[in-house]
């Protein structure tokens, strides 16, 4: 069987005051089948996204959805579907992206030694699918983090995201009160653990 050939559509990102954010037109529950490649500029000048000794800076890509939910990604935990390539950034386009039809803006940060260098906006319009999709609805990681910890005990635990990387957070009477852990964690395969016995909780 052939394997599906990925979709791209390269874009301009800038910081100058007034500029347009440019559009990104996908279908509604694509997934890893589109990718945008964006070339960063400062007025007209091309910018150089910055390494330091820790690898590549940090890129962060945020955007809140027409039905008000949000999704995240950084190239540090999600490098398949944010990483930097010839001093441009890759951005593959996920169905917790395209799940709700309708126009959102992105905005793309890039941070380097705890610095944020700029935030950088663009637009994705979701035509609508024809059919609603029974498989693929729409969260925010909020929601869903939310929704794992409610039966929790008060204490300390962390998410179990995949490659030995983990979010910790607090849990007081089921509500969390981790800022990063909706910002950073894949939670849709997550597990709970608790952080002081190392106890997995399951569903």
């Amino acid at each position: 069987m052939a394997t599906a050939e990925i979709v791209t559509q390269e874009i301009d990102l800038s910081l100058t005051k007034n500029a347009v954010p440019p559009i990104v037109h996908v279908k509604q529950y694509d997934d890893m089948e589109r990718k945008v490649i964006a070339s960063v500029y400062v007025d007209d000048t091309r910018f150089v996204i910055p390494t330091d000794l820790l690898g590549d800076a940090l890129i962060n890509v945020t955007g809140k959805k027409p039905d008000g939910t949000a999704f995240a990604y950084t190239n540090m935990l999600n490098s398949d579907i944010v990483f930097l390539q010839d001093n441009c950034i890759h951005i593959m386009i996920t169905s917790v992206m395209t799940a709700a039809a309708g126009r959102m803006f992105v905005d793309v940060t890039i941070i380097s030694d705890d610095t944020v260098i700029g935030v950088f906006p663009f637009q994705i319009w979701v035509e609508r699918a024809a059919v609603e999709s029974e498989y693929i609805t729409s969260k925010s990681y909020l929601a869903i983090i939310e929704e794992a910890v409610k039966n929790l005990d008060s204490g300390n635990y962390k998410f179990n995201i995949g490659d030995g990387l983990n979010v910790t957070f607090t849990s007081t009477k089921g509500k969390t009160t981790a800022r990063n852990a909706k910002l950073y964690a894949n939670l849709l395969t997550a597990e709970i653990i608790d952080a002081d016995s190392g106890t997995v909780t399951t569903d």
